[in-house]
């Protein structure tokens, strides 16, 4: 069978191509690769474990109990009658100190639940800092023995930590950051992330730990 050399050539040329516009995420190759990755997802659903319960503050929540945020109180009473769980996650940061008490609550009944994951936010943007004592907490948990070559991480300059009484009673405190593609939406979940040379999982695959 003959082969034509031109059609063999521009064949080759337009897979490299293709190729390096989704390598580099050149558009349109790169936006029309995401969008038939979402026909694929689409036509491929997933369904999701049953051992997995998702509690929402939604609309119904704020009418019934008051505006958001609410006094911590409240949280803490709500998360004390999840002591059958195996692992709790907290998708939520609390940066700012509300009154002593209320915030004090909130660590108790973290601490006596024992197995939960604080979430908390990592940004490229200024935000009010870290101090020695919060910092300390946080290299508790960061991870040892991951290898940056495998996989892609994100570096990131400032964070977002919860204030000191709830982060120390965490039993790890995790970021839940997420990176959008080009057309902002969300179909990757980050390996790892950078924060002053330390690495860190994210709050699902800790949640999965």
């Amino acid at each position: 069978m003959k082969v034509n050399v031109q059609t063999l050539l521009i064949s080759t040329l337009f897979m490299a191509l293709f190729v390096s516009a989704y390598l580099f995420k050149l558009p349109p190759f790169y936006s029309f690769s995401l969008q038939f990755n979402d026909i694929n997802y689409l036509q491929n659903p997933k369904t999701p474990s049953k051992e997995i319960v998702f509690v929402a503050v939604d609309e119904k929540s704020v009418n019934t109990l008051g505006r958001w945020p609410w006094d911590r109180v409240k949280l803490a009473q709500a998360l004390l009658r999840f002591k059958e769980a195996k692992t709790v996650v907290l998708d939520m940061v609390f940066s700012e100190p509300t009154n002593e008490s209320s915030d004090a609550q909130l660590g108790d009944a973290i601490g006596e639940l024992g197995n939960v994951i604080c979430g908390f936010f990592f940004d490229q943007k200024e935000r009010q800092g870290i101090d020695e004592s919060r910092l300390e907490l946080l290299n508790d948990s960061a991870i040892e023995d991951i290898n940056a070559q495998s996989v892609e991480l994100t570096e990131y300059n400032y964070i977002e930590p919860n204030i000191e009484t709830i982060m120390e009673q965490c039993m790890f405190n995790a970021p839940f950051n997420t990176i959008p593609d080009i057309d902002d939406r969300f179909r990757r979940y980050p390996a790892g992330l950078v924060f002053k040379d330390s690495h860190y999982a994210p709050l699902g695959l800790s949640a999965l730990q």
